[in-house]
C-alpha cells in the first residue's frame, strides 16, 4: 500500500493499493489501479494525472525514452509519453 492520497481532485483521502507493481520516474509514481493508470506525487502522495484504460493493467508499466507502456486485459497496449501523457 502507497500512501494516502487525493484521487480527481477530490478533497477525501484514500488508501491507494495498486494492482501492479509501481514504477518511479523522478519525482513521480506511476502504476494502475481500477481501470486507470496513476501518477501520484511520490511526496505527497497527490494525483497529477491519470489514464483511463479499457480493461484492468496487467503488466507493470514500462518506461522507455519518455514513454510509459502498459497493457491492458482487453489486449490493448498503451503508449503514453511522460510529457504530455497521450
Amino acid at each position: 500500500m502507497l500512501k494516502t492520497a487525493q484521487l480527481n481532485g477530490h478533497s477525501e483521502t484514500h488508501d491507494f493499493l495498486f494492482s501492479q507493481l509501481p514504477v518511479v520516474v523522478g519525482e513521480t509514481v506511476i502504476s494502475g489501479y481500477g481501470g486507470r493508470l496513476y501518477a501520484l506525487d511520490i511526496s505527497s502522495g497527490d494525483e497529477q494525472w491519470s489514464v483511463k484504460l479499457r480493461g484492468d493493467s496487467l503488466s507493470a508499466p514500462a518506461i522507455a525514452n519518455e514513454t510509459i507502456f502498459v497493457e491492458s486485459n482487453k489486449q490493448y497496449l498503451y503508449a503514453l509519453t511522460t510529457e504530455n501523457k497521450t
